[in-house]
Parts: structure tokens; C-alpha cells; sequence
């Protein structure tokens, strides 16, 4: 494999999905969650089917925008919706820092599929020790009893469990040969589902639009540009052509990032649990690159080579 796209892709997704995290909190603030969350995949979706139209790219099939729509709805209303309702409730670095879980379920859902990437030891010393940097996190929550963010912080993990069933599923089922179209069709499903879960939830009905802050505008466009056109389709590229274990790695690097921002932006505190949280978390990483095993994901149909194309 070339390593520069996949060294570029890997870049794209530490930095710029470990921003969105701060993106994501400024927007909630400003915005109901879920109204918020599907003008984001709507907008986006609009923009690369858009732009994939231009550029005449292979048209993809009923079947596979059926599956890239079920994919969407895994890792975007299910993986990613629940974050963004988290983030109304507690702080965007610790968000951030409770989906270094995802390589766990990731792997767990792996190794659990026939013939299934399966991490060797020093694989599986890597998952448990990113494992205790979560609990590590969770433990002033715990210890002080706040169930309102305890039950926001559990739906994040919930939230990556979510998130690494689809990213399980879309490793396995025939997707568009195009990286625009297929980011584009995955954000259009979840787009719309979004602005039905708004509408269950009265959610157009509360806001006054001319009262929305500038910073939620300007949040809610870095969402949509860079968040989803840009790092998304990043992300599908590497699901598709990057061992799993290695395109996992953004769940360990991205909460660094979210932290430095939290902290130098939105004066997020910085706690010494924090600290050692994350410290196990980035120790994690070395071991789950070194202890994984780096094989590289067919594609789900042979018919398919468009599917390594970078968006």
C-alpha cells in the first residue's frame, strides 16, 4: 500500500475529527442536537453527492445505497447522535476521551465474526489498558454520584458501541465505488433521520432562528465542511483499504486533541483523573499498532475495485 494517502488520511482524521468535538459543543449550545445534527449530514450529504455528480462518478447501485444508508444510520444517528446529545451535558474533551472505548467493541465485534482480525497479545494488552483510562475517566463520576452525567457519559459508550458495530458492517457489504458518493449517500440517510428524530422531539418548535449565535453558525459550517465532507470521507477511505486496528487509532489520538481545544478555548477543566486517563489511553495506542494484526480488509465485493478511491 502507498503510504502517503494513507499517512494523509490518518492526519485528517486525528486532526481534524479531534476538533469537532469542541465544534460539536459550541454548536448544542446554540442549537437542539438533533436538528442540529441533521442539517449538519443533510447539508454535507447534498454537498459530495453534489460534487460527485459533477465529477461523473460511477453511480452507485439501489443495493449499494441501500447499505451505505443502513451504515449511515449506524454510525451517524446511532454512533454520533448519541455524543451530540451527550455534549449538551458534559464537557467536549470528556466526550472525546470516552471514545478511546471504541477500539474495544471494535476488535471485540472483530474477533467475534468468522474468520475475523483476532489482536495478539500485545493487541489485547493495548484494548485493556485503553479500557482502564475509560474507567479512569468515568471515576470522579462515579465517586461525586451526578447521574446526569453519568447517564450522558454512558450513552457516549453506548454511542461508540454503535458506531463500532456499523464500521463493522461497512467492511463487509457492497458500498458505492465512489468515496464522494459513498460518504454522501451514508450522511444522507442519517441526515433525514435526524430531522425526524427533531420533529418527534419538538425540536423546530423551540428555537428562534434569529436568536441562534454567530459561533453556532460558524461551528455548524466547520461541522458540515471539514467535520463531514473532509474528515469523513477520509475515515470511509481508511475503513475500506487500512487494517482495523490501525484506522481504530483515531479513537486514542482524537481526545488529545478535543482536550488541548477544550482547554485553551472553552476553558474545559483539565483534571489530574484526566490527565491519568489519558496518559493510559496514549500508552494504549503503541500496543494496539505493535500488537494488532496489520491485515488489510478485502473489499466486500471483487466487483468493486473503485472502492479504494480517496474521496
Amino acid at each position: 500500500m502507498n503510504l502517503l494517502p494513507l499517512v494523509l488520511a490518518l492526519l485528517t482524521v486525528y486532526l481534524v475529527w479531534g476538533s469537532t468535538y469542541l465544534a460539536i459543543r459550541v454548536a448544542v449550545l446554540g442549537m437542539p442536537p438533533f436538528l442540529m445534527a441533521g442539517l449538519r449530514f443533510l447539508v454535507a450529504s447534498l454537498i459530495l453527492i453534489g460534487i460527485g455528480a459533477l465529477l461523473r462518478q460511477p453511480w452507485p447501485s439501489r443495493k449499494e445505497i441501500a447499505w451505505a444508508s443502513l451504515v449511515g444510520l449506524f454510525l451517524l444517528l446511532g454512533g454520533n447522535g448519541l455524543v451530540v446529545w451527550a455534549e449538551q451535558f458534559i464537557p467536549s474533551s470528556l466526550a472525546a476521551l470516552l471514545i478511546a472505548s471504541m477500539p474495544l467493541w471494535s476488535l471485540a465485534f472483530e474477533a467475534a465474526m468468522p474468520k475475523g482480525d483476532r489482536p495478539g497479545l500485545l493487541g489485547s494488552m493495548g484494548i485493556a489498558l485503553g479500557f482502564l483510562g475509560v474507567i479512569t475517566l468515568f471515576w470522579p463520576t462515579l465517586a461525586s454520584g451526578d447521574a446526569h452525567s453519568l447517564w450522558a457519559q454512558a450513552m457516549v459508550i453506548a454511542g461508540t458501541m454503535i458506531w463500532a458495530l456499523g464500521t463493522m458492517i461497512a467492511r463487509r457489504v457492497p458500498l458505492p465505488r465512489s468515496g464522494l458518493l459513498n460518504s454522501g449517500f451514508t450522511m444522507f440517510s442519517a441526515g433525514l433521520a435526524f430531522l425526524l428524530v427533531s420533529l418527534a422531539f419538538g425540536e423546530p418548535t423551540k428555537v428562534r432562528w434569529a436568536e441562534i449565535p454567530m459561533d453556532t453558525w460558524i461551528a455548524l459550517a466547520y461541522l458540515i465542511v471539514f467535520g463531514s465532507c473532509v474528515g469523513f470521507s477520509a475515515f470511509a477511505w481508511l475503513n475500506r483499504n487500512a487494517p482495523a486496528n490501525l484506522t481504530a487509532t483515531y479513537a486514542y489520538v482524537n481526545p488529545v486533541i478535543a482536550v488541548i481545544l477544550g482547554f485553551l478555548i472553552l476553558a474545559e477543566p483539565v483534571t489530574a483523573w484526566t490527565v491519568a486517563g489519558s496518559a493510559l489511553i496514549i500508552l494504549s495506542v503503541g500496543l494496539v499498532i505493535r500488537g494488532g494484526k496489520l491485515k488489510t480488509p478485502p473489499p466486500a465485493s471483487p466487483a468493486h475495485p473503485g472502492h479504494s478511491r480517496l474521496a
